[in-house]
This record gives structure tokens, sequence and C-alpha cells, in this order.
């Protein structure tokens, strides 16, 4: 796999950033997510019917993408009743998608099997996904499968009929596409989900980006456009409101060891129109030396690209692993600029991000840090530096360590002896995070010293501005 997917599962991150865009909470480790539901919510009978309809020694498993359980809900046939979806493995390793649902009044009983979906590769469900593309009132049941080697994946598009009995046969796919990344998303504004795929031939380097519609028990491809196809791989599609009042896609892929480029497409008279990078501007715009994931990543129901900006103030002579980036997320404003909605430092290694006050641009950077115990083991953490905009002059804002649990009471202590405010974020995994506020220089003039303390953050605004990176 290539460095620059640096944050597996993407749709399980978009985490931090995309996990926004659908309203989704990380609020449970990769293996609670894998059990059967439980007694709350009225799921008791619900747990029992999937533990008998499991095949022997079969096992839960999550989609590569979307959903963040292994059962979800919805209401896959439009009678007006959610079916249970169970994705999980056989003994055999051969995932399978099965869906269950509930009988009424002068029906059977409780819940009970429907149909079981299986794969044929063998690498597992990529995406699932449960929509009316067509409005009818009847929803589309969406599945991607892994596949080896070329193409990627492969999608089947169903249509369930309510009464249909399929216990023993399961329905039959309106169609079967080939994909390399494929969305559901409002790509012209019209309300409507349409369904976006990009398709790849990697050895012919080409590539293209399609949309389909659902009409009258068909699938449409109603456009298609040719895309950069010498990248090593798109591995990420957004799809939705990409400025005030408009609508398109972002496209992130791969190239070489580590970079990466983002593309934006934008509806426009019944087409899509490139509008990143700037036809007119400098190309190099689009690239980024290391992997960024397009979305909502600020949560206002706009898309917005990401880009890395080099932390000011690193050593000129820095190598690539040394290099700290502040991650920008930039918004169109339906014309001609990229705005800067959001910055924030992360830290992969230690699993924490932090955000940016808006009166911070410009004007903080991080670097990092070591510090010794008195047992001699070293931690490191990063100073957050207020960069005093006429002289350059730099000064730590406050510093934030990624503690173990057993070693938190000393670091404490010498933290005391040093003064200034202490304050723990947040206890995780066993380990402590906090932070040490600095104080200005005692050199610095009186003006710079109020601009100093005017942007660094109180223990609220250090809460508020700090979260966890899931590790998966």
């Amino acid at each position: 796999m290539n460095s620059w997917l640096r944050r597996p599962l993407l749709a399980l991150l978009s985490a931090s950033a995309l996990m926004s865009t659908a309203g989704c909470q990380y609020t449970m480790t990769p293996a609670d997510l894998l059990t059967v539901p439980q007694a709350e919510d009225g799921n008791t009978e619900l747990a029992q019917a999937i533990r008998v309809a499991l095949p022997p020694r079969a096992k839960l498993t999550l989609s590569d993408q979307g959903s963040l359980a292994a059962v979800r809900k919805a209401d896959v046939d439009g009678d007006g009743r959610k079916e249970a979806i169970v994705t999980y493995v056989t003994d055999l390793d051969t995932e399978q998608v099965m869906v269950m649902r509930a009988g009424a009044s002068g029906e059977r009983q409780g819940w009970h099997k429907w149909f079981t979906l299986a794969e044929s590769t063998g690498y597992g469900v990529d995406w699932l996904e449960v929509d009316d593309l067509d409005d009818d009132g009847r929803p589309e049941l969406v599945v991607g499968w892994n596949e080896y080697d070329e193409p990627q994946h492969r999608l089947f598009i169903y249509t369930i009929a309510a009464d249909a009995d399929l216990q023993q046969s399961p329905p039959v796919p309106l169609a079967e596409l080939t994909y390399e990344q494929a969305k559901l998303g409002d790509v012209d504004g019209n309300g409507k989900a349409e369904l976006v795929v990009i398709q790849h031939e990697r050895e012919q380097m080409t590539a293209s980006l399609h949309l389909y519609r659902v009409s009258a028990g068909q699938v449409k491809d109603e456009l298609a456009a040719p895309i950069d196809g010498t990248v090593d791989g798109y591995y990420n599609l957004a799809v939705g409101q990409i400025a005030a009042g408009r609508y398109g896609v972002i496209m992130d892929g791969g190239i070489g060891a580590h970079s990466s480029l983002t593309n934006v497409l934008a509806w426009a008279n019944g087409r899509l129109m490139r509008v990143y990078p700037p036809v007119s501007g400098r190309e190099e715009e689009q690239w980024n030396a290391s992997s960024t994931f397009s979305g909502d990543g600020n949560g206002d129901g706009i898309l917005d690209i990401e880009t890395l900006v080099d932390a000011p103030g690193q050593p000129e002579d820095r190598s690539y692993a040394d290099t700290l980036w502040i991650e920008e997320r930039r918004q169109w404003d339906g014309n001609r600029k990229f705005d800067v909605v959001q910055q924030r430092y992360a830290d992969y290694g230690q699993g924490y991000a932090f955000s940016f006050p808006d009166g911070w641009y410009g004007q903080v950077t991080v670097s990092r840090l070591e510090h010794t115990l008195d047992e001699g083991v070293a931690i490191e953490g990063t100073a957050f530096e207020y960069v005093e905009p006429k002289t350059k002059r730099r000064a730590p804002l406050f510093w934030l360590y990624a503690v173990p649990l057993k070693q938190w009471d000393t670091l404490e202590q010498q933290w005391k002896a040093e003064g200034g405010a202490i304050h723990v974020l947040t206890k995780s995994a066993g380990m402590t995070y906090a932070v040490l506020e600095r104080e200005a220089p005692k050199g610095w003039e009186d003006e710079i010293r109020k601009r100093f303390e005017a942007i660094r953050p109180g223990a609220d605004e250090l809460a508020k501005r700090f979260e966890l990176i899931p590790d998966y």
C-alpha cells in the first residue's frame, strides 16, 4: 500500500473531518462495532435473531467505507419499516451481506433472514448504502465489493420489492458497474442523490468520471468526463455542495510515494467544469506533499479541500519525515478564490489534532519538543508558538504532550515546579493529553505581550479545539 494513504479505512476516518458530514460521532472502538446489538433500544429480539441466522463460526465485519457498524437499520423496500443489514465473514473467509426483516400482523412474526448477498472474490465489502435515487418511494440498495487487482471494485444496484420472497434466491441487480471510487450525492443541486463513479485504467493511464441516474428501473450513464489518469489511484471522492448554491465533486488522488493532488469540478449548464486548480492559474496549486482528504471539514454543510502548509520556522535542511504540516481547509467562493475556513495541526503518531482559532491564521506555528522525566524516560510533545509579525520572533503559547498514564504524575510534578497553568484535556487508551501554558518572554514590549496574551486560549478553548484521532 502506498504511503500516500496515510489514513487507512478512509470513510471510517474521513473520521474527524468527514464523519461530521454524515452526522456521525465516533464513540466506540472497532471491537465494539463488531458486536451484535445489545438490549438497548428494543434490539433484544434482533440481537437474538442475528445470532441464530449467522452461519456457524461467522464473525461480524465492517465495510471499508460508510457505516460505523456491522449491523445497521434502513428501509430497503420502501414499505415504511426498517430492515436490518448485517455484514459478516464466514469461516471460509467469504464476506456476505444479510438483510433481515421483522414480521407484522398476518406475517411471520419476529426478525428473520430475508436474503443474503455473497461476494465472489473473497476481498470483502467496500461500500454499502441505501437511498431512493429515482425518488419513486422505493429505495435502491447499493453494494460495492472489493476485487483483486483491476478493476478495484464492483458495484451492484438493487431495487427490492416489499412482497418479494427472497429467502431462496437473492434479488437480481438493476446494474453492475466497476469503479475505483463511488459516492452517492447531489451533484447538480436538484435535491436528489446521484451516483458518481470514478473508473481508472491504470495501465492505459486513462480515467473518467461518470454520473449515473436511476429512472424507470434503469441505471443510465448520463455524463462521462475524462479526468487525470496518470495518478496512482483516486482514494477519495466527495459529492455535494461545494460553495453557497453551487454543487459538484471533489477528487483526491495519490502520486508517487506520498504526494497527492486535488481537483474540484462544479456543475454548470448541464456539465461539470473544473474550478480547482484554476484553469488559468498555477497547476502546482493542486499538489500536496502528502495525502489530503476533501470533505466537509468544518461541518458547515459545504465541502472543502484540504491543503498542507509548511509550519513556519522549520530548518531549511529538514527531511520530509521531519517536516511539520499545518492542515488548511479551503472553501470555494463560487467565483475564483478558495478561502481558508479552518487550520489545524494533527499529530497522527500521537493520535490527536488541534484546530486553530480564526485569529491564529498566519500567527501561530508548531515545533517538536522532547522532555526527559526524572527516571530518564523521554517523551515527545508539541509547542504551539506565537510568531510576532514584524520581527518573526517566536515564543510558545503552550506545550501539548501525550503522556503514558503511569508517567503523568511525574510530568505533572515537574510542570508544577516550572510554573504555568496545567490543563488535562482528556485521558484515553492509556494516555494523558495535557497542556502547560507558557508566559510571554520577559524582554518583549508591552504591545507585543498584549497580542501574545490575547491569542493564548483558555481552558475552555483548549478543550473545544482538541480532538482525538481514531486509531483503526
